[in-house]
């Protein structure tokens, strides 16, 4: 059975917000009811993963699903950031097309001077939790994965196969798969920005919970009032930075 991490990775509770403006995403809680699908019909399970990563914790949850319950990783695009270590979880192919990403965590904070450090102490351990999971897959030390991930490593199909990120080329026929032109993907890769900002998922939390229909009186499952409900959402939301 095919599962498909593609988009953003995201906390369970905000999925629904990236649903309704029509952003892909992917949280925990769906790739959990999709390995259960497969194990209830005796399926293997096969993930297919195009994302430009996202939230940390999600990705881990994810990740350790994946590797409790056996899988088989395919990356058919995007493979990065936080995408990047949930490929570690199986055995895993690379679409000769595809290319993956690894970088250092990042995080919003404010406050003084203490709470900065203490943040930027925060990322280091984050960074080592992460590398984990590269050094578990590749053998590779460390000190050579953190080397990779300060300097926002980028790796094409071969290098990643070469370097143990992953195990085989799809469409493979011995020949060595190369990019030659690096800008043209830089331009691309270049283009994608990071998930919805926390201030903005806060609002539409606050506007929503303001909207939602009282479910002693209305039948939130019904589909007409479910649809009501999100067109007058997204409309509010247009109001967001109003009084």
């Amino acid at each position: 059975m095919d599962i498909h991490v593609k988009g953003y990775i995201v906390n369970d509770d905000e999925k629904w917000i990236y649903d309704w403006l029509g952003i892909n995403c992917t949280c925990p809680k769906k790739i959990t009811e999709d390995i259960n699908k497969a194990k209830s019909i005796g399926e293997n399970i096969v993930v297919k993963i195009n994302s430009p990563g996202g939230s940390v914790y999600a990705a881990s949850e994810i990740y350790t699903e994946l590797k409790e319950n056996g899988c088989t990783i395919k990356i058919v695009g995007l493979c990065a950031s936080a995408a990047s270590f949930i490929a570690m979880a199986g055995t895993s192919e690379m679409s000769p097309t595809a290319e993956m990403m690894i970088h250092r965590a990042g995080c919003r904070v404010e406050g003084n001077r203490n709470d900065m450090l203490h943040a930027a102490e925060s990322l280091d351990d984050i960074d080592a939790a992460i590398a984990n999971a590269y050094r578990l897959k590749t053998g590779r030390s460390e000190e050579e994965i953190l080397n990779m991930m300060n300097h926002e490593t980028y790796l094409n199909a071969q290098k990643c196969k070469d370097m143990g990120f992953v195990d085989s080329i799809m469409f493979d026929d011995g020949k060595v798969f190369n990019f030659a032109d690096r800008k043209i993907l830089m331009q691309v890769t270049n283009t994608f920005e990071g998930g919805l900002p926390s201030e903005l998922i806060a609002a539409i939390k606050e506007k929503a919970n303001k909207e939602k229909p009282n479910t002693e009186t209305e039948n939130y499952e019904d589909e007409s009032k479910r649809d009501f409900f999100i067109a007058k959402a997204k409309l509010n939301l247009l109001n967001l930075g109003g009084k």
